[in-house]
């Protein structure tokens, strides 16, 4: 069973944007509901999403989400893939056992 949602939005021209308080709000930011523009960059980040719709956030969300993002240069890459590669070859295995019997 597959879920189709649908998204309505509807702005009057009061609703100003909640980060410049000078264009009119355009979009909702997905993270906390901020009446946000999409037209000055630094009051929302736009990318694509599923279904070819566009997810939107405002600066502030951003800031947020950004500082939880991890450096992953530091991490020990290559023992971590070796690792993968173990589980993925343990795995393929096990099915090929099981596929057998």
């Amino acid at each position: 069973m597959s879920y189709l949602s649908y998204e309505y939005k509807q702005f009057s021209a009061w609703d100003k944007c909640d980060r410049c308080s000078e264009n009119k709000a355009i979009d909702v930011c997905q993270n906390c509901g901020d009446l946000i523009c999409i037209l000055n960059p630094n009051c929302s980040l736009v990318f694509p999403h599923k279904n070819n719709t566009l997810y939107t956030i405002c600066s502030t969300c951003e800031n947020i989400i950004s500082k939880k993002f991890k450096d992953v240069t530091h991490i020990a890459v290559k023992e971590d893939l070796m690792l993968l590669k173990k589980k993925i070859s343990k795995r393929i295995e096990k099915k090929i056992l099981l596929e057998r019997q």
